[in-house]
């Protein structure tokens, strides 16, 4: 996907795979009117009531992504200051081959 931005210095392009990722992971469900069920729902695991392990909510995330067609190919995972950070690399949308089954 590729949108046009930067007018104010003319027309500039931009691969937006980054950009629509980073929207879904930070959007709760149910917050845009137009569309429901973009986004991910972090208020169920953020007030579950039980404790979720870290893997179920990568997982529920990388399953986001590829619902809206972002393939993630590599995940790092960092523990420091008491908090987990994980890293997605994503596919190239311009990587992205087509499979037809049959």
């Amino acid at each position: 996907m590729i949108d046009i931005t930067g007018l104010s210095n003319g027309v500039q392009f931009a691969d937006t795979v980054v950009y629509k990722a980073e929207n879904i992971l930070r959007i709760q469900t149910d917050y845009l009117l137009y569309e429901q069920d973009f986004g991910i729902d972090i208020n169920y695991f953020l007030n579950a009531g039980f404790e979720i392990a870290m893997e179920v909510f990568e997982n529920y995330a990388q399953q986001r992504l590829a619902e809206y067609g972002i393939s993630v190919i590599e995940v790092k995972k960092q523990f420091e200051d008491f908090r987990n950070r994980v890293e997605m690399k994503l596919l190239d949308t311009n990587e992205q081959t087509q499979m037809i089954g049959g």
